[in-house]
C-alpha cells in the first residue's frame, strides 16, 4: 500500500489500530487511529496514540504541525478503505501491511 509521511518521526513496527470518524469513537488499547481527514480534535488523543493514518491531509495542516511538536507521526495512506474497523498493521520503510 502506497504511503506518504506527513509529520513526526519515521516509525516502524506493528500498531494496533482503530478506524474512527471522531474523537468520541476512540477506545482504549489502540496506539494508532485511521481517519478520513485530519482534524485538530484528534490532538486530544496524543497521550494515547503514536500514529495517525489518514486518507487526506498535508504537512501544513494544523494537526500535522501539532503532531510534529508532540513527536507523533502522521502517514497519508493511498487507500484506507481496505482497513477493517480494528486490526494490526506493520509500518516500515514507507510500506504498510495489514495483518
Amino acid at each position: 500500500m502506497k504511503t506518504k509521511h506527513l509529520s513526526g518521526p519515521r516509525i516502524s513496527g506493528p500498531f494496533k489500530y482503530i478506524k474512527i470518524n471522531n474523537v468520541s469513537e476512540y477506545k482504549e488499547g489502540f496506539n494508532c487511529i485511521v481517519v478520513e481527514f485530519l482534524n485538530p480534535d484528534y490532538s486530544l488523543l496524543f497521550g494515547k496514540i503514536d500514529l495517525i493514518m489518514t486518507k487526506e491531509g498535508s504537512k501544513l495542516s494544523h494537526l500535522s504541525l501539532i503532531a510534529m511538536e508532540y513527536g507523533k507521526s502522521i502517514i497519508q495512506v493511498e487507500n484506507i478503505n481496505k482497513f477493517k474497523k480494528t486490526g494490526v498493521i506493520d509500518v516500515g520503510n514507507e510500506k504498510i501491511e495489514i495483518n
